[in-house]
């Protein structure tokens, strides 16, 4: 049985009563570290070498005071919780001393305000720390803005600090962790994509499992995962699923089927942020990683699900990482979420005792894949503790280029101005970095996602182009430099703040080549890729039953018209990158395409030798007979060219 090692930190109390404070202990060394408004709570922490007696002190929020009216001795890196008599939250249930009492007097109307309020120590007349946080309007010994804080929230002093300003403070709540990024871990990392890889990787990854299987995920609708996961908990395997219980917009009645077969195989399972579990710490948990052995660790940007897992799913990226550190690491997160303490996670079977397990699951076994496997250092990255500030680092150091491909992007994210991805890509951008931008279409409302392609691509240098293909980008990855990032974390508000995410910063720069490969296929052609080298226009030559023609095509972006000249007045607008014309007689001509709506063009001159065969006329069945005539190769080049005679022109057009 392994020990639930919970992450967060604890303040420790030391309580002396009736001792005399002998020390020489400066006042500065007493500052205030915590404070929960919600529970009518807050902290002090003696960050001196010397004990401090509080008799004496006073703590005010402007409207009340209270007062230390009896030996209260802090030693050296101690602290002590005060919390409001009758309050029955987090901070009170453990161990908090209350006031008023015997040795808190108050007076006043001592209440924090959930929306914003001060408090300042003071010992007499001076003011020895003072903290302000939400919409308060300030206090004597505090400079610039408050720390912002949100429901159900707590303020917490960070580690050394003590500027008397918000940066000395994080916004955090009861259960989460508040690890800081730059972690490194040397591994080795297999890298994969979907679909190519049919999620694969995931599966022999959890099928090589001897002891332990940990599982944090969104989504696990996947029927070779549950087969895998009841496997191996049937065969001795320590097997524990963390699901979110609410996903949105999801009817998990299939899921719950499949993480009931896994619980009746011997494996435990549970939901997080169940609807009626109180007050969650999350928005929603939205990982997908997976801990192996304590000694593999599988993370991807995709759910577990039966499209992905088998199937023909989302673009995505994924890694199985072989690194005790990183596992550990990881392993010790799990912990923290896992736990039952904070009253958001709860057990399968009670939450639905009348459910009923998937039968027929199928049989998987371990299948070929080749993977390339890089040496590498990792780095994770997690929401909400540190993950907008990871982005930040990671996009501040790309000198070379800088990739995103993103499923989401909210509103309060796409800001080109500010501390915002689209302003760290706008700002590499301006510097000479070669930025590209690929956000999926097809999950906004409207043309949101859209309309923010279009303002990043004419207003920036940010090569920007929205994707609305034949899959859904679900991506959530950047290569920065030598760096990839790869996990769940979308550019939303909600997911650097307010769910639990979980990514990794691989350092490698095989694994970066490596995605961005992939990246670059996906960018596709597009107008960057038109204005950086043209139009390319071929003509040739297409013998058909209705006689000769001749095709004019160009390599383009979809999603524009083009105008075409034959060379002998005949012209046609088109929304795809090729048009068909009767054969002009004997003689040398100038083709030209134009892309409308920009200054883009391209021009080819090319000779028709000889009688032209046919009757001239052409018909919807010789369109669709080029089409396929050019889908297959067959296209015969007789018509003679001599190759283009005009440069592309750049500038002008989308994007610039």
């Amino acid at each position: 049985m392994r020990k639930a090692a919970v992450l967060l930190s604890i303040t420790t109390i030391l309580l002396l009563v009736g001792i005399p404070d002998t020390s020489q202990a400066a006042s500065a060394d007493l500052v205030l570290s915590e404070v929960m408004p919600s529970d009518e709570a807050f902290s002090l922490e003696n960050r001196g070498a010397s004990t401090v007696n509080l008799r004496g002190y006073t703590v005010t929020d402007g409207e009340g005071t209270l007062t230390f009216v009896s030996d209260l001795v802090l030693g050296p890196g101690s602290s002590i919780t005060f919390a409001k008599e009758g309050s029955s939250g987090w901070f009170s249930s453990n161990g908090a001393c209350t006031f008023p009492s015997g040795q808190v007097a108050k007076t006043g109307s001592f209440v924090l305000a959930d929306s914003g309020d001060e408090l300042t120590l003071k010992k007499g007349s001076s003011v020895i720390d003072a903290v302000c946080y939400g919409k308060s309007r300030g206090a004597t010994g505090w400079s610039g803005d408050c720390v912002p804080i949100g429901s159900g929230q707590y303020i917490k002093r960070l580690p050394g600090t003590d500027s008397d300003s918000s940066a000395d403070w994080i916004s955090t709540k009861p259960g989460w962790t508040d690890l800081s990024y730059g972690t490194g871990f040397e591994a080795e990392v297999e890298c994969f994509t979907f679909p190519e890889s049919g999620g694969i990787p995931v599966l022999n990854a959890l099928l090589s499992a001897e002891a332990s299987i940990d599982i944090s995920i969104y989504l696990l609708t996947s029927e070779h995962v549950a087969s895998v996961l009841c496997q191996k908990a049937r065969n001795g395997v320590d097997v524990r699923v963390m699901a979110e219980g609410t996903p949105l917009g999801v009817d998990i009645s299939s899921e719950i089927s499949l993480l009931r077969s896994v619980a009746d195989s011997g494996g435990t399972v549970r939901l997080i942020d169940y609807r009626g579990c109180g007050d969650s710490r999350y928005v929603y948990v939205h990982n997908k990683y997976a801990v192996i052995d304590s000694g593999t660790v599988v993370v991807t940007s995709e759910n577990w699900t039966s499209g992905n897992i088998g199937g023909e799913g989302n673009r995505g990226w994924g890694a199985v990482i072989r690194s005790t550190g990183y596992a550990g690491y990881m392993e010790r997160i799990f912990e923290n979420d896992f736990s039952l303490q904070w009253g958001d996670v709860s057990d399968l079977l009670s939450l639905y005792p009348d459910s009923k397990p998937k039968g027929d699951l199928p049989e998987v076994g371990l299948s070929e894949y080749r993977y390339d496997v890089f040496a590498a250092t990792v780095v994770p990255v997690l929401s909400p503790d540190n993950s907008l500030t990871a982005l930040r680092d990671l996009m501040g150091s790309a000198s070379e280029r800088l990739y995103a491909e993103q499923m989401d992007l909210g509103s309060d994210m796409s800001d080109i101005k500010g501390d915002t991805p689209v302003s760290w890509m706008t700002e590499a951008a301006s510097g000479g970095t070669d930025v590209r931008f690929i956000l999926d279409a097809t999950q906004s409302d409207g043309d949101t996602h859209e309309g923010y392609v279009n303002l990043i691509g004419s207003t920036t240098s940010v090569q920007a182009i929205s994707w609305d293909g034949d899959r859904l980008i679900h991506n959530k990855g950047i290569i920065a430099d030598d760096c990839v990032w790869i996990g769940s974390v979308n550019w939303t508000s909600t997911s650097f703040r307010y769910n639990r995410e979980s990514a990794v910063v691989i350092r490698s720069s095989e694994a970066a080549d490596y995605f961005a490969g992939y990246f670059l296929k996906d960018f596709g052609v597009n107008i960057y890729t038109v204005q950086e080298q043209g139009l390319s226009l071929s003509v040739r030559k297409v013998s058909t039953s209705a006689g000769d023609m001749v095709l004019l095509s160009a390599v383009g972006p979809a999603g524009y018209s083009y105008e075409w000249s034959l060379g002998d007045g005949t012209m046609r607008v088109t929304d795809y990158g090729s048009a068909l014309f009767r054969m002009p007689p004997s003689g040398v001509y100038t083709a030209t395409v134009h892309l409308v709506g920009s200054d883009i063009w391209d021009s080819v001159d090319y000779e028709v030798q000889g009688p032209v065969s046919g009757t001239g006329r052409y018909s919807w069945y010789c369109v669709v007979a080029v089409v396929v005539m050019l889908l297959c190769g067959s296209v015969s080049l007789l018509v003679k060219t001599r190759g283009p005679q005009c440069p592309v022109r750049h500038g002008g057009g989308y994007g610039r």
